[in-house]
C-alpha cells in the first residue's frame, strides 16, 4: 500500500495467519525400528507410548500443523531434520 494508506480488513486477513490446528492423527509403532521415526515435512509429534516391558518407545502420534490464511487451511512445510 502507498504511504498514509492502510490495508482493508478483508486484505488484512488475506495476508496473515489468523488461527493454526492440528490435523488429523497417524499413529506409527517404532518398536524395533531403529532409525525408522517418521519424518514428513509440517507434522509434529503428539504423544508417544511404551509398554513396561522394556526400554524401547514402542509408537508415536504425529499431526500436521495448519494454518489458515484468509479462508484457507495450509499445512506448514518444513522442520524436518
Amino acid at each position: 500500500t502507498p504511504v498514509g494508506q492502510s490495508y482493508t480488513k478483508a486484505e488484512s486477513d488475506a495476508r496473515y495467519v489468523i488461527d493454526v490446528q492440528l490435523g488429523a492423527g497417524t499413529s506409527k509403532t517404532t518398536w524395533n525400528t531403529s532409525g525408522n521415526w517418521p519424518k514428513v515435512s509440517g507434522y509434529v509429534i503428539t504423544s508417544v507410548w511404551k509398554d513396561a516391558s522394556d526400554y524401547n518407545l514402542d509408537g508415536v502420534v504425529y499431526a500436521p500443523l495448519q494454518k489458515k490464511i484468509g479462508n484457507k487451511w495450509y499445512t506448514v512445510s518444513g522442520g524436518l531434520a
